[in-house]
């Protein structure tokens, strides 16, 4: 009997099945590193979710620089760059002439590939990046459609129009602390101008220090509707300013165009309440989605979201879809059912009877399978009529 020699057999994945099994683990840094080692088609994959964004600080723009330098690892890391933010961790940080001299590099070879989609600046005040790098963003990136802006200081309204003006692609735009630290008494109370025409979000939190709500604002553009007026969104940027309190008038001013809420308290005690306990709902007739609670208050110290529900306003057609209440959740969960049974009568209101989804988000520091059972059984048997429709929806974040 003559033996055949044995062939070897090697079993290839689909090349869709490969990269669904990198793309799983696109949001981790550790395994993509993992990931590239494997062969070149894995690694090209890993490195399209790892230099996807990147963040260009003064630590950091000089190591970015280099990698630029070398043929390898500039062909490898920024034509893959899609997202872009640039700002320092702390607004005190400035910048030196060496690292603006890197960041125009950086900034004139990205421009040049046109990959960028999103720009994101965070802890600036805008006249520190100087006039050449202004100029090449104002000039090199105008393709730009989407735009987020976080603690940033113009030294004007004029500068802050300027900078929109810059980017008549823009399909979506995030705002935070936008202020104009020269001008503050100019900040006004309602915007002169209407608010330009689009869908918007908007997140209200009460911090830890004061009674004042940090603002946090999305715009996205309407397919259809005409392009973006500048100096509509600059008046609207002066309304979420840290040092402008008239959220009330910020509220009635976004009106019919709000369609995501979100309100929420870091704070351990309740005095930090206030700002949202005065707040007015009744004029957002098509809010589609809203977020309520805290994750470090059981709920019966959240007493404000049964307050704010009752001012949804009343309609033939309810726009609210989805509801969201995060809460810290406790071994005491008896002690919330008050609260539940409060908000079990205010759901049954006509204004409530389109819901899609009512989400309860649980905070804990442990794990704890009999309390989540707990939560789960105790909400089901208090709403029962949503639990028997599936639209309760329950998630533990530990």
């Amino acid at each position: 009997m003559v033996l055949l020699p044995q062939r070897a057999f090697t079993a290839a994945l689909p090349l869709e099945l490969q990269e669904d099994i990198i793309d799983r683990h696109g949001a981790s840094k550790p395994m993509l590193a993992i990931c590239s080692l494997v062969c070149k088609h894995w690694r090209l994959r890993s490195h399209y979710h790892t230099f996807a964004t990147i963040r260009l600080t003064q630590h950091s723009v000089h190591g970015f620089h280099f990698l630029m330098k070398d043929p390898f690892s500039r062909s490898a890391v920024f034509p893959r760059v899609r997202h872009l933010y640039l700002g320092p961790p702390t607004p005190s940080l400035s910048w030196e002439r060496p690292q603006l001299i890197d960041l125009y590099a950086i900034l004139a070879y990205l421009s040049k590939l046109g990959n960028t989609e999103t720009l994101a600046f965070g802890n600036l005040r805008w006249i520190m990046l100087g006039a050449e790098v202004l100029t090449l963003i104002y000039s090199g990136f105008q393709k730009i459609q989407c735009l987020e802006l976080s603690n940033i200081r113009f030294s004007t309204p004029l500068e802050f129009t300027d900078f929109i003006r810059a980017f008549p692609f823009l399909r979506r735009i995030v705002m935070q602390d936008v202020t104009y630290p020269e001008h503050p008494q100019t900040v006004p109370s309602l915007p002169p101008c209407p608010i330009p025409p689009g869908q918007y979000g908007l997140s209200l939190c009460s911090g830890f220090k004061d009674q004042r709500l940090k603002k946090h604002l999305r715009w996205t553009r309407i397919q259809g509707l005409e392009p973006l007026n500048p100096n509509e969104l600059a008046e609207l940027g002066s309304q979420i300013s840290a040092i402008n309190d008239d959220v009330s008038s910020l509220l009635r001013a976004l009106g019919p165009s709000l369609h995501h809420l979100e309100l929420s308290s870091q704070s351990l005690y309740t005095l930090s309440d206030t700002g949202l306990h005065t707040l007015n709902l009744s004029d957002l007739p098509h809010l589609t989605h809203l977020s309520l609670g805290s994750s470090a208050r059981v709920l019966s110290l959240l007493s404000w979201i049964v307050v704010l529900l009752e001012q949804i306003p009343k309609s033939t057609r309810p726009a609210l879809r989805v509801l969201r209440i995060a809460f810290a959740s406790s071994r005491q969960f008896h002690l919330d059912i008050p609260f539940l049974r409060c908000l079990a009568e205010v759901l049954t209101r006509p204004q409530f009877g389109r819901l899609q989804v009512i989400h309860f988000v649980a905070f804990n520091d442990f794990v704890d399978q009999e309390l989540e059972l707990t939560v789960e059984r105790v909400v089901g048997d208090i709403l029962s009529a949503w639990a028997q429709q599936g639209i309760l929806k329950f998630t533990f974040v530990r």
